[in-house]
C-alpha cells in the first residue's frame, strides 16, 4: 500500500470516528431533549393537580411543543458550557463540544419523573418535588461539565492564576484581603439570615438591652428597660421576654445575669443601627462580631504559616473556619465565644512563635486573658487558669527574666482587678456566680450548689453531655459539620509525631469542655457546638495538622467529600435558621433535629436512626451507642498503616455521579416531601384507634372526636391513620361565638365552603381520598377559618367534629 492510499484510509476512519461520535452526541441531546420535554409537560400540569385528579396531559401536540423547547435549553446549555471549557483550555473546539455532550446525561434521568405521581398527595408537594429534581439534575450537570474540564485542561490557566496572585501579594496585602473577605462572608451571612426573618434570640435580645441602657441610660440598670419593653425597638412590636436580671447592690436595681463584654463590643455598632434605623437595627450588631470571627479566621492563616506548614494549607484552614459550622455562625451571632476563642487562639501564637516571647505580645496576652472574666466570669474561670498556667511555664522556660513575669502578670493582675472591682461596686459582691442566673450566694448556699452539682446529677448525664457536643443530631458538631471528625485523626497523629504541642493543646482547651460536660450544660436558642466554641481553635489546629501529614488517599477523598457536606448544611441552615435554634437543655424532650427532619421524607424519617443525647430519665435511645461505636471504630481505622490506592477512570467517576444523583432524585422526589412526627394513638367513638400525627397545640381535643379551635385566620391540620379503608367521614360544626367563613379541604381537593354560625351544620364525605403509607391509610383534613366577626372565639371557641365510617 503507499503512503498516499495509507493516509487516504487514515482520513476516512478518522472522519468515520468523529462522524460516530457526533451521532453519540447528537443522540444524548435528543434524548435528553425528550427527558426534559416529558419533564416540562409534568411540571407545568402539577400546579392544577389535586389528591382525585393527577392525570397528566400527555397529548402528542402537547408534548411536541415542550420536546422543542426543551430541546432548545439543551442546546444553549451544551453550547454554553463547551464554549466556556474552550475559553479556559483552548483545546480543539470541535473535540470539546463533541466529548461535552456527555454533560447532557443527567437530563436522560428527567425521564423517570414521572415515576412521582405513584406517590402523589398533593399538587403543591409534586411541585416542590419537581422544583427540586429539577435543580439536583441542574447542579449534576455542571458537576460533570466541571469534571471534563480537569480532563482536559489538568493544568489549566484559571488552576495557575490564583495561587500566582496570592503568591504576588506582601504579608500585609494578604492578611487585608483574608480578613476582608471572611468579613464579607460573614456580614452576608447575616444578612442572609435576617432576609430569611431570623431575628434576635436566646441570650441575644438581653445583651442587646445592656448595650441599650449603656447607650440611652448611661448605666447598668435594666430595670425600666424591661419595663418600657425597650427590646421591642429590635425584637419587633407584641414580643415579650422575661427579664434576665438579678438583684444590684443599690436598692431596687436590677443588673443583667449576663456578662457584659459582649455589650461594650457591640455598643458602637448598636449606636450606628439605632441611627439608621429599620434592618441596620439588626445587621449592624451582628457587624460587630463578625470582625471578630474575621479575625479568627486571619490568626488562624497566620499560625499555619508561622509554623511553616504552608501557605496552600492555611489557605484551607482558613476556608474551612470560613465556610463551616460552628465558627461561620458564631461569627454574626450576638455570643462571647467567638471573641474568647479569637483571644485564645491570639494568646497561643504568641506564647508559641519561633521567633521567642516579646514584651508587648507578653503584656497584650495578659491583658487579653483577664478579659475573659467581663464575657463570663464563672466557666471562663477554666480557660484562664490553663493559659495562666501555660504562660509561665512558657515564660519560665524560654526566657525565665524576672522582666517577662511582670510583663505579662502585672497586666493581667490588673485586669482581673477591675474587674472585680467593677462587680463589687454593682453587684455588691466578689462571689463570681454573682453575674449569673443564681445571683450572688453565702457560703451555705454555695455548698449546698456544689453538693447538688457533685452529687445529684447522675453520671450517665455527664458523659452522656460530652457525647452529645459531637454527636447529638440537635446540636451535635459532627453531625453538622463532620469535617471536624479528621481533627481527631490529626490529634492522634500529633500525638506520636509533636506530643509537646498536642498536649499543650489539650490541656488548654479539654478543661474548658469537660467542666461543661460536668455541670451538664447544653446549648439553648443558640447555634449548634455552642460549648465548644470558645476553645475551638484547638480543633483546628489539630485539623490542620491531619491536613498537613495525611499521606492516605482515602482520608483524603473522604475529608474532601465531608467538607463538601459541610458546606452544603451551612447552606441549608441559612435557607432554614430556624434549625439553627434548638433547644437541647433539661426539659426537653424533643430529640429530632429540624435540619434532618427537612431532609427526610414521608416514608421515613431520619431522626430516629440519628443520636440523641437529650437528658430524659429513665429513657434508652438505641442510635446512641451504635454511633459511639462507629466513631471509635473509624478512628481506630485511620491509625492502621494501610491506604486504599485507587484510580478512577473519567468514565467511572461519570457513572458514580450518575448513581449519586440518580439516589439523591430518588431519597428527595419519589416520596412526599411531608413529615409526620409525635404520634399519638386515639380510641374514637366508632370504637376504632386511630394514629393522630403532629396534632396542633391549638387545637383542643376536648372529647374522642370533638376539637376546640379558638383561633380564627389560619388553618388547622388533622393529619391521621387508620389500618382499614374509610367509608366516609362524617363532619359536625358549628361557631358558638358568631358566623365565620370555613373551608374544608381533604389533602387539597376542597369539598365545603362557607359560612358556619352557632347552629350545627353537618357535611359527609363519602369515600375520602387516602394515601397508602405501608399497609395502612393515611388521611388528611384542614380547616381553614376565616376572620370572625365579632372578636370572641377565644373565649368560645369553634367546634369541630368528625366521626369515620
Amino acid at each position: 500500500m503507499s503512503r498516499q492510499q495509507f493516509d487516504r484510509k487514515g482520513k476516512f476512519f478518522y472522519s468515520l470516528a468523529s462522524m460516530s461520535s457526533w451521532i453519540r452526541s447528537i443522540t444524548v441531546v435528543l434524548i435528553g431533549a425528550f427527558s426534559l420535554g416529558l419533564f416540562i409537560s409534568l411540571w407545568r400540569d402539577a400546579r392544577h393537580f389535586t389528591i382525585v385528579n393527577h392525570t397528566p396531559d400527555l397529548s402528542w401536540p402537547a408534548l411536541f411543543l415542550f420536546f422543542l423547547l426543551a430541546l432548545a435549553i439543551i442546546i444553549f446549555f451544551w453550547l454554553s458550557s463547551s464554549g466556556l471549557i474552550w475559553l479556559l483550555s483552548r483545546n480543539n473546539f470541535s473535540a470539546i463540544i463533541r466529548h461535552n455532550s456527555i454533560s447532557l446525561l443527567p437530563f436522560i434521568l428527567c425521564s423517570l419523573a414521572p415515576l412521582t405521581l405513584k406517590h402523589f398527595l398533593t399538587g403543591q408537594d409534586l411541585s416542590k418535588r419537581l422544583s427540586l429534581y429539577l435543580l439536583l439534575v441542574i447542579i449534576f450537570f455542571f458537576w460533570i461539565m466541571v469534571l471534563l474540564f480537569k480532563e482536559v485542561a489538568p493544568e489549566s490557566v484559571l488552576k495557575e492564576k490564583c495561587p500566582v496572585f496570592f503568591r504576588a501579594l506582601s504579608p500585609r496585602q494578604k492578611s487585608a484581603l483574608l480578613f476582608l473577605a471572611a468579613l464579607i462572608i460573614f456580614s452576608l451571612g447575616g444578612f442572609i439570615l435576617q432576609l430569611r426573618g431570623a431575628n434576635f434570640s436566646g441570650d441575644e435580645p438581653h445583651y442587646l438591652i445592656i448595650a441599650h441602657s449603656l447607650l440611652v441610660d448611661h448605666d447598668f440598670d435594666l430595670a425600666n428597660n424591661y419595663e418600657q419593653r425597650d427590646y421591642q425597638q429590635y425584637l419587633g412590636p407584641g414580643i415579650i421576654i422575661e427579664p434576665h436580671t438579678v438583684p444590684g447592690a443599690r436598692a431596687g436595681s436590677r443588673l443583667s445575669f449576663h456578662s457584659p463584654g459582649v455589650s461594650f463590643l457591640i455598643l458602637p455598632f448598636y449606636w450606628l443601627g439605632r441611627l439608621l434605623g429599620g434592618s441596620a437595627l439588626v445587621f449592624f450588631p451582628r457587624l460587630g462580631l463578625s470582625l471578630w470571627g474575621a479575625l479568627f479566621c486571619w490568626q488562624i492563616f497566620l499560625f499555619f504559616k508561622e509554623k511553616g506548614w504552608g501557605e496552600k494549607l492555611a489557605l484551607k484552614l482558613w476556608a474551612i473556619s470560613a465556610l463551616t459550622s460552628p465558627l461561620f455562625f458564631y461569627s454574626f451571632h450576638l455570643y462571647p465565644e467567638i471573641v474568647i476563642a479569637c483571644l485564645s487562639l491570639g494568646i497561643f501564637r504568641w506564647l508559641n512563635k519561633p521567633a521567642g516571647l516579646k514584651s508587648h505580645e507578653l503584656a497584650l496576652s495578659g491583658i487579653f486573658l483577664s478579659l475573659f472574666l467581663w464575657f463570663h466570669s464563672i466557666k471562663y474561670i477554666f480557660i484562664i487558669v490553663p493559659f495562666f498556667i501555660y504562660a509561665l511555664l512558657k515564660i519560665l522556660k524560654t526566657s525565665g527574666q524576672l522582666k517577662n513575669f511582670i510583663l505579662f502578670l502585672i497586666p493581667f493582675l490588673a485586669g482581673v482587678t477591675g474587674y472585680l472591682t467593677f462587680q463589687q461596686i454593682l453587684y455588691g459582691s466578689f462571689n463570681p456566680t454573682s453575674v449569673s442566673w443564681q445571683g450572688a450566694m453565702g457560703s451555705q448556699e454555695s455548698l449546698a450548689f456544689l453538693k447538688f452539682v457533685f452529687l445529684s446529677i447522675p453520671f450517665r448525664f455527664r458523659w452522656e453531655t460530652l457525647a452529645g457536643y459531637f454527636l447529638d443530631q440537635r446540636d451535635g458538631l459532627l453531625l453538622y459539620a463532620p469535617i471536624y471528625f479528621f481533627a481527631f485523626v490529626g490529634l492522634l497523629t500529633m500525638l506520636r509525631q509533636k506530643k509537646k504541642l498536642a498536649w499543650s493543646i489539650i490541656f488548654l482547651t479539654w478543661p474548658y469542655f469537660l467542666f461543661s460536660a460536668f455541670l451538664t450544660q447544653r446549648s439553648g436558642y443558640a447555634p449548634q457546638a455552642r460549648p465548644l466554641v470558645a476553645s475551638f481553635w484547638g480543633f483546628s489546629i489539630f485539623l490542620g495538622y491531619f491536613l498537613a501529614t495525611n499521606r492516605k488517599k482515602y482520608l483524603s477523598f473522604l475529608a474532601s467529600g465531608a467538607f463538601i457536606y459541610s458546606l452544603i448544611i451551612t447552606l441549608l441552615l441559612l435557607l432554614s435558621p430556624l434549625n439553627l435554634y434548638q433547644e437541647t437543655t433539661a426539659g426537653t424532650t424533643d430529640r429530632s433535629g429540624g435540619l434532618f427532619l427537612l431532609l427526610s421524607h414521608l416514608h421515613f424519617s431520619l431522626p430516629v436512626i440519628l443520636p440523641s443525647f437529650l437528658k430524659i430519665e429513665g429513657s434508652f435511645w438505641w442510635p446512641n451507642y451504635i454511633w459511639l461505636g462507629l466513631f471509635f471504630l473509624c478512628l481506630a481505622f485511620s491509625q492502621l498503616g494501610f491506604d486504599l490506592k485507587f484510580r478512577f477512570s473519567f468514565a467511572f467517576k461519570v457513572f458514580f455521579i450518575l448513581a449519586a444523583l440518580a439516589f439523591l432524585l430518588f431519597w428527595f422526589t419519589y416520596y412526599p416531601r411531608l413529615v409526620l412526627t409525635h404520634p399519638v394513638k386515639k380510641r374514637w367513638p366508632e370504637n376504632q384507634i386511630i394514629t393522630f400525627y403532629s396534632l396542633s397545640r391549638v387545637a383542643q381535643l376536648k372529647m374522642p372526636g370533638t376539637f376546640l379551635l379558638p383561633q380564627a385566620n389560619r388553618p388547622y391540620h388533622f393529619w391521621f391513620q387508620a389500618s382499614t379503608r374509610l367509608e366516609g367521614i362524617e363532619i359536625e360544626m358549628s361557631s358558638p361565638s358568631g358566623k365565620i367563613p370555613v373551608e374544608l379541604l381533604a389533602f387539597d381537593y376542597p369539598f365545603f365552603q362557607g359560612a358556619v354560625d352557632s347552629s350545627r351544620r353537618k357535611i359527609e364525605l363519602s369515600e375520602p381520598p387516602f394515601y397508602r403509607l405501608g399497609k395502612n391509610f393515611l388521611y388528611w383534613l384542614t380547616i381553614n377559618l376565616g376572620p370572625e366577626e365579632e372578636g370572641k372565639l377565644r373565649a368560645r371557641p369553634f367546634e369541630f367534629f368528625f366521626s369515620l365510617k
